[in-house]
């Protein structure tokens, strides 16, 4: 399937088919990625954490063919919201995911809606050095990630993102991929 509209399928998993933030955009799909959905981007190490220029420049693409409507947000963030449009709805009707995966996405969104963008970024981050030839000492990937982002890696936020790698395995451990 289209690239473009497999990320046009996991907006259309939010609720009211919008997501807000490019970060979120981000990490949602590199977590995805690293529970085994199939996305091909590839992801490098930046300052909030993975990143993939392709993914980037697919939501750009998405954004002027396939209906995703792009609002910045004002001051202070300024951050950007993606919303399916009807004329992406349509698009998504010939190009659906497979059920399995579908209900991944969803479940995963579900549990992902409940968390900050901080515990995706400091997941995500973790992910990242687990899933690379990285070698942490004693394998404590949590203890890497708060020398990386010292300024976000607080003991709440990594609380946060502890929680919520623990109710990502759980959610998979039920529905492998």
């Amino acid at each position: 399937m289209n690239n473009l509209l497999k990320i046009a399928n996991l907006i259309a998993a939010h609720p009211n088919k919008k997501i807000e933030g490019r970060i979120r955009v981000q990490k949602t799909v590199h977590i995805l990625k690293h529970f085994g959905v199939s996305f091909d981007e590839d992801f490098s190490f930046f300052h909030f954490g993975p990143f993939s220029q392709e993914l980037f420049y697919e939501i750009n693409e998405l954004v002027k063919r396939y209906g995703i409507l792009e609002e910045k947000g004002g001051p202070p963030s300024g951050s950007y919201t993606y919303i399916l449009t009807r004329i992406g709805e349509e698009a998504l009707k010939d190009f659906p995911l497979e059920t399995l995966e579908k209900d991944i996405v969803k479940k995963t969104v579900d549990l992902l809606i409940k968390y900050d963008t901080r515990a995706l970024e400091l997941l995500s981050s973790y992910f990242y050095l687990e899933d690379g030839s990285y070698k942490i000492k004693g394998n404590d990937y949590w203890e890497a990630v708060q020398t990386l982002k010292k300024d976000r890696a607080n003991t709440e936020n990594i609380g946060n993102a502890k929680k919520l790698k623990t109710d990502l395995e759980k959610e998979f451990a039920l529905n492998p991929v």
